[in-house]
């Protein structure tokens, strides 16, 4: 196995485990969702916090900063947006169709309203404080925007998610 097999690997691992860890210790002791706890677990392994020690067998940190657009390395992003496809194909395989049917205008309103004031949100965090973002239309806020909205969208088909096979 080649070496950046080899910190793939170990990045996935560490990655599932401690996120099942912490989400399970945010749903058991906080009664709050499993995936606000798996979001603080990738926020204290991710490459700006203990995933930038470096590790003397990995001959430097596990979750080196990638230079670029992306902040970690092309293949575990490749697996995260794998991981963000299957999450959204799942939840659309929960929904039920007729209760979809029947709140759609009133889920539409609310989805809309959310999509918006996600997107609003960071783009103005973008704005305030990103050095050299002075416009809500610079490509960095946009990105900031988008990516905020996408992320909320997957955040709450979670929450959904976990609130319904609780119900059951």
């Amino acid at each position: 196995m080649t070496h950046l097999m080899t910190v793939l690997v170990l990045q996935l691992a560490l990655a599932v485990i401690f996120a099942r860890l912490v989400g399970y210790a945010f749903s058991t002791w906080l009664k709050q969702p499993r995936v606000l706890g798996e979001l603080v677990a990738g926020m204290i392994i991710g490459p700006y916090a203990l995933g930038s020690i470096h590790l003397p067998f990995l001959h430097g940190p596990l979750f080196p900063i990638a230079q670029g657009a992306l902040p970690v390395s092309p293949q575990l992003y490749g697996f995260a947006m794998v991981a963000s496809v299957v999450l959204l194909f799942l939840s659309g395989l929960e929904t039920d169709l007729p209760t979809f049917l029947k709140f759609s205008l009133r889920g539409s309103i609310i989805g809309l309203g959310g999509v918006v004031v996600s997107f609003a949100l960071g783009d103005m965090v973008a704005v305030l404080f990103l050095p050299g973002v002075d416009s809500f239309m610079d490509p960095q806020a946009l990105f900031l925007g988008t990516l905020s909205t996408a992320t909320s969208v997957g955040i709450t088909a979670r929450i959904l998610s976990e609130k319904r096979g609780r119900s059951h």
